[in-house]
Order: structure tokens, then C-alpha cells, then sequence
């Protein structure tokens, strides 16, 4: 790669100072605009927007920034969050790319503050050093962590908000740059805020340029009381090389997910917080429910700070909940039992979307007997009692016994009238729609619904791999709409005692050998390959047909691997069958064949298909 010129005047980076940091004093140093510095140290060569990967790493691009910044390539790598990704695990998981994604664009985890930092505003001032006089002090890159919420050198809360423009301070605005606002803008002093003023006329710059290293902006805050200094020291401990990686992993672990459960149940935790100040986390929950009222109907995209898995903005809101989850994560078995419980006996459900990544993070990061303990009390409360709302019995027209576990498709225009849905989506909606149907015309559980249509428990009490919502209630009036009907579309089939009849059956290999042979004759076609995996299709076509359920349930073959189960190019033209290719003449009289034989099958056992 050919580096750039050196630049002609270099800056030693302070202690603990960010990439943002860096690029302030040097362009205030040199007179020029952060965003020239970018483009001439080479570490990001787009005009357009610059990533907030770049508080993260370099990449590729370390040796050429350390070349052009006159640093080593340890002292630029300091610069970045790169160091905490062992212990930390919303850093390593922000620096994971997925295919297809260049790593510019992937997100950066919510417990990394890449759209806006904390800040002191006596580090800002400096320590009355000539160089520190002129450029100002250092932005710390630690200050984009939510878990650092003090000063030690200082003894206090960091700040977020500008005082001058109450916005939080390099906040991200669309269209610019997650490092700082008006990257583009030279001649401004390190300490000042850049935020642009929102009622700025087109056209026309206009932005907040108050200072933020003024000392007296700390004047009035609370002092950091003991338990919260303790805690912060703790934190720091497990962020540093003393920590045992694998150690810290869990810890943060811990405290994330337990500090969303907090959120989430809040004020059933309060009393965790009471050695801080419980106050504070009022404030920025009545923030959050705020900022939810006034998202308009039908938004889309995530809404930053309104879901529970989001730290607080405020440095003191977030040492509250953080001391809270500390305390409960030193409790005994017997205690976090009774705390989880008391905390998650009305919480909501582990498939709603504001739980944001909490489940991923405990799965993967978790302790494992602290993952039991949550997975199991929220499994106890969100099934005991889910039977939905009421609904009038008198006036239902069907039977439990005559729905099926998967809808057949005419049914579901009552449900989604006009709405195309994903197919993750759809399944859901499938799934859910079925289990409602049974608990309004029983008043079953969740629980016990999802078992009499032959669903696995795992399917709604694995957090993890949720294929049921533990919240079927969604669409629901359509459902009750639906139920009300029913007994017009002539559905009168006991899909119940036939999946109690099939549970186990798969179609036998003579019946299989006649049909395939008949269909390749019929649809004037060779020997198929793979006649074994297509034995498993047909078998799996008829049991869904007669028993009403969907694919993924049907029993397997004897001796069949799992790998002769996603045999997805053969079951779609065999379902959905396109007669413009001459292979699917076969699969369509193959179609028709299984059609009869189920039809033979139900007559035999009693049943109409």
C-alpha cells in the first residue's frame, strides 16, 4: 500500500485519548477540518459518511494513519476500542461483519456510544501543560462505554448533555459523522460543541459552539458516593489486562442483561438501588416512554434509547442500574431466584423486540447458571396464565379438535387482509392464529394450546430460538373476526385425533415405490436422483395433508439423516408446482398421486381430508 506523506506537525496522543480526540487537536493545531485529516492519514476514503467502526479499529488502515501521524502502530491502536474486545463483549461483537456487508456499515452494539459521548469537562481543560493550554484535553475513548460513568482524577459523573443546546455532546445527526458533528468544519476549539442548531435556515451553518471545559459545570452535581466509586473500580478492574477475559465476559454479561431486566420491571427493582440514586433511573424511564409516545404510528427502524437492552443516557441513571445488577448478581442461588421472580412476574414477554440483544448476549456470553435461573423465571411467568383476552364462548361455531396446528392458506385473508408479511412473519402468524383459536374456544394456556396442536415446548420456552411468540395475542381481532367464521368454510375434520393417530407414521416403502414409478410414466420423466430424500418429501406432503400441520413436525424416515430433511428444491416444486418446466411434469403428477393416497388414507382411518 503507498502511504501518504507524514503531516507536518504532529501531537503525542494524552492518556486514554480517542481517535475524536486526537483528530480535534491536530486539526486545531494545523488549522484544518477533522475530515481532511481522514482523508490524509488514509484511514477512511469516503466523502459521504464515516463509520463509527472507527472508534473501534483501523483495520487494515493502522500502519498508514501511524505513518501519516508520525505514531507507532501501538500508539494509534490505543486511540481505539480495539483493546476491550476480549473482555467487553459489545465491542467484539460490533466488530464482527456479517457476508455481504462491508464492515463500514455494520452496526455498532447499542452498549458502545457511537451516537454521542460522556465527557469531563475538567479533562477537556487540560492539566495547564502548554500543549494542553493551546489544543485543550484529551475526549478518552473509555468515555464511549456505558459502564464508565466517573472521573477518578476528578471524583465525578461524567456529563453527556451540552449545557448551551441540552443535546449530548458529538451527537450523531443523518448524514454526518458518527465521530463528531460538522466534521467538516475547521477553526473550532477541541472543547467546543459542534451540535448544529436544528432550527438552522437551509443554506445557512449554524451550530451550538459553547465550551465544554468549563469547570464550573460540575459544580452542583451529587458526589460519587462510595458504593458507586466501588463499583466503578470493580469495572475498571475487569477492563484492564488484571482481568481474567473469560471472567469479565460474563460480568458485563450480567450486568447488561439484568440492568434491561431492571428497565423493563422498573420500580420492582428499586430497592437494589437504593445506595444511589433510584431517582435518576425515573427520570430517563419517563424519558424513554416519551420518546416512544411521540415516534409517529407506523415508523420504521429501530428507535434508539426506547428499548430496555439501550444504557441510560445519563452517567448517573446508568451507575444506578448498574449498582442495582451488581448487588443482585452477588446474591445466593436461593436469593437471585426470589429477586428474578419478583422482578419478571409481569414482565414482558422474551419475544418482545424491546428486549433488543439481551437474549443473544446472555446466550452467548452469560453465565450459564445465571442464564437458567432468567430462562426459567421468565418461562414461569410468561406462560402461567397467558389465556388471552376474553372472548365469548357461546358464540364460537367450531370445535378445538377441528383446527389444524398450520392454517391452510384461505384462512388467513382474515388475519392479514392486504398485508404481505416475510416468511419468518408469516410462520408466526400461522403458529400464533392456531393457538389462539384453541385458547378462545377453551380458555387453555399458551402452554397447553401449543401442546395440543403438537408443539414442541422448546418452540416458545427457548428464548433463544423462539419459532412460537410467547405473546400470541397480536392481530388478535382479526383472530376473534376469523373464529367467528369458521364454520363457513366447512372445516370439520378431528385434526387432533389424527396427529394422535400419525404421530409417528411415515409412508411406507411399498406405497412410495408404486407411487413414484406411476408418476415417472405419468409425467414421461427418467429415474429421479436422490429417490431416498424424495421418499421423505412425499411422506412428509401426505402426513401435513391429513393432519393439518406443518412440514418441520412430520416424522422422519427410518434411519434418515438430518441433512435429507432441508430438502428444500423438492418439496417447493412439489407444493407449489410451475408447469413451465419440463422437470415439474413429474413432480405434478407425483402432486396428484400423493393427493389421492392421503385422501385414501383419511377415508380408511375414518376421516374426510
Amino acid at each position: 500500500m503507498l502511504l501518504p506523506d507524514p503531516l507536518p506537525r504532529a501531537l503525542t496522543p494524552l492518556p486514554g485519548e480517542g481517535l475524536p480526540g486526537l483528530l480535534l487537536r491536530l486539526g486545531h493545531r494545523l488549522d484544518v477540518a477533522p475530515f481532511q485529516l481522514i482523508q490524509r492519514t488514509g484511514i477512511h476514503d469516503s466523502d459521504a459518511y464515516i463509520p463509527g467502526r472507527l472508534l473501534l479499529t483501523l483495520d487494515a488502515r493502522l500502519a498508514v494513519f501511524a505513518h501519516a501521524t508520525r505514531l507507532t502502530t501501538t500508539e494509534a491502536a490505543q486511540l481505539t476500542l480495539d483493546s476491550y474486545a476480549s473482555c467487553f463483549p459489545p465491542v467484539a461483537e460490533s466488530l464482527k461483519t456479517k457476508p455481504g456487508v462491508a464492515a463500514t456499515r455494520a452496526p455498532v452494539d447499542a452498549w458502545v456510544l457511537s451516537h454521542y459521548t460522556r465527557y469531563c469537562p475538567r479533562c477537556l481543560a487540560g492539566n495547564g501543560t502548554l500543549i494542553q493550554q493551546r489544543h485543550g484535553g484529551p475526549w478518552k475513548a473509555e468515555w464511549r462505554l456505558p459502564v464508565i460513568f466517573t472521573c477518578p482524577e476528578h471524583d465525578t459523573f461524567l456529563h453527556h448533555l451540552c449545557p448551551a443546546c441540552a443535546r449530548p455532546a458529538h451527537a450523531f445527526h443523518i448524514g454526518g459523522s458518527k465521530l463528531m458533528p460538522l466534521i467538516r468544519l475547521p477553526g473550532l476549539h477541541p472543547a467546543q460543541c459542534r451540535n448544529p442548531h436544528n432550527d438552522a435556515l437551509p443554506n445557512r451553518l449554524s451550530f451550538c459552539d459553547a465550551r465544554l471545559d468549563t469547570p464550573t459545570l460540575s459544580a452542583g452535581r451529587p458526589p460519587v458516593s462510595p458504593p458507586l466509586a466501588g463499583l466503578q473500580e470493580r469495572i475498571r478492574h475487569q477492563l484492564s489486562p488484571a482481568g481474567n477475559p473469560a471472567e469479565s465476559r460474563r460480568y458485563f454479561t450480567g450486568l447488561r442483561v439484568l440492568t434491561s431486566i431492571l428497565a423493563a420491571t422498573w420500580p420492582l427493582g428499586r430497592e437494589f438501588a437504593l445506595a444511589a440514586a433510584p431517582e435518576s433511573v425515573d427520570q430517563d424511564l419517563a424519558e424513554r416512554r416519551h420518546q416512544a409516545a411521540i415516534r409517529p404510528p407506523g415508523a420504521r427502524g429501530r428507535v434508539p434509547f426506547t428499548t430496555w437492552d439501550h444504557p441510560p443516557r445519563s452517567a448517573l441513571a446508568t451507575a444506578t442500574l448498574l449498582h442495582a445488577a451488581d448487588q443482585i448478581l452477588a446474591l445466593n442461588q436461593t436469593e437471585l431466584r426470589h429477586a428474578l421472580h419478583m422482578m419478571l412476574r409481569s414482565a414482558p414477554t422474551m419475544d418482545s423486540g424491546r428486549w433488543g440483544r439481551s437474549w443473544h448476549h446472555l446466550a452467548h456470553y452469560g453465565a450459564p447458571a445465571l442464564n437458567r435461573e432468567i430462562t426459567g423465571a421468565l418461562r414461569k411467568h410468561a406462560l402461567a396464565g397467558l389465556r388471552g383476552p376474553a372472548v365469548n364462548l357461546h358464540k364460537l361455531h367450531y370445535r378445538i379438535q377441528h383446527i389444524p396446528q398450520w392454517l391452510p392458506e384461505h384462512w388467513l385473508p382474515h388475519l392479514r387482509p392486504g398485508v404481505p408479511l416475510a416468511p419468518l412473519l408469516r410462520a408466526l402468524h400461522h403458529r400464533a392464529a392456531a393457538v389462539r383459536l384453541i385458547q378462545m374456544a377453551s380458555g387453555m394456556t399458551l402452554e397447553d394450546a401449543a401442546r395440543y396442536l403438537g408443539i414442541p415446548d422448546t418452540w416458545y420456552t427457548d428464548p433463544h430460538h423462539l419459532r412460537l411468540p410467547t405473546n400470541p395475542f397480536f392481530y388478535d381481532e382479526q383472530t376473534t373476526q376469523l373464529a367467528g367464521t369458521l364454520h363457513l368454510l366447512g372445516h370439520t375434520s378431528d385434526y387432533h385425533r389424527r396427529r394422535q393417530h400419525l404421530a409417528s407414521w411415515t409412508l411406507p416403502d411399498a406405497d412410495w415405490d408404486t407411487i413414484w414409478q406411476q408418476a415417472i410414466i405419468t409425467g414421461q420423466y427418467g429415474r429421479p436422483k436422490a429417490v431416498r430424500h424424495l421418499h421423505q418429501v412425499a411422506s412428509e406432503f401426505v402426513w401435513t395433508r391429513i393432519t393439518g400441520s406443518e412440514r418441520s413436525l412430520a416424522p422422519a424416515l427410518p434411519g434418515l439423516t438430518s441433512g435429507c430433511r432441508t430438502t428444500r428444491h423438492m418439496w417447493l416444486p412439489l407444493t407449489c408446482p410451475t408447469p413451465t418446466q419440463r422437470l415439474h411434469g413429474f413432480y405434478r403428477a407425483l402432486r396428484e398421486l400423493l393427493k389421492r393416497y392421503a385422501h385414501h388414507l383419511a377415508v380408511e382411518a375414518g376421516h374426510r381430508a
